[in-house]
């Protein structure tokens, strides 16, 4: 089976550097999966969950929010603004989070951004998701 290393860094410290069979990455236009061989690709991320798919048969589950992404023939490297472990999400602060987002979404309030509100409820929902509301 061919493989390829699959590198995750962010601002506090590196995430991953593993050898993968895939790796879906969530980009600013919807998900892109890579493969060993892939043809040069620079991308945006957006937020979402990344799943890594390693040779053994495990995948390695991120949140990641922000950043770029770098997929080349022999290596992926993802520089992200925010990159957590599915098992590290502390649902309780996800859910809270959620809870404000959507109380700021409903309010009247005339100073709203509007789409900073609606970025921090999609993460918050795509941390819950990964961790499995």
């Amino acid at each position: 089976m061919t493989m390829f290393k699959v590198r995750v860094l962010c601002p506090a410290k590196p995430i991953a550097d593993v050898e993968a069979e895939s790796v879906v990455i969530p980009s600013g236009n919807g998900y892109v999966e890579v493969l060993p061989g892939h043809t040069s690709l620079v991308g945006e991320l957006g937020v979402g969950s990344m799943t890594i798919k390693r040779s053994n048969g495990g995948n390695l589950t991120y949140f990641l929010s922000g950043g770029y992404y770098e997929a080349a023939d022999k290596m992926t490297l993802i520089i992200a603004d925010v990159a957590e472990a599915g098992s590290d999400i502390n649902k309780n602060r996800a859910l809270e989070a959620e809870k404000r987002a959507q109380q700021r979404l409903v309010s009247k309030d005339p100073n709203l951004d509007v789409g900073r509100a609606l970025l921090a409820l999609k993460r918050a929902q795509e941390r819950l998701m990964l961790a499995g509301k």
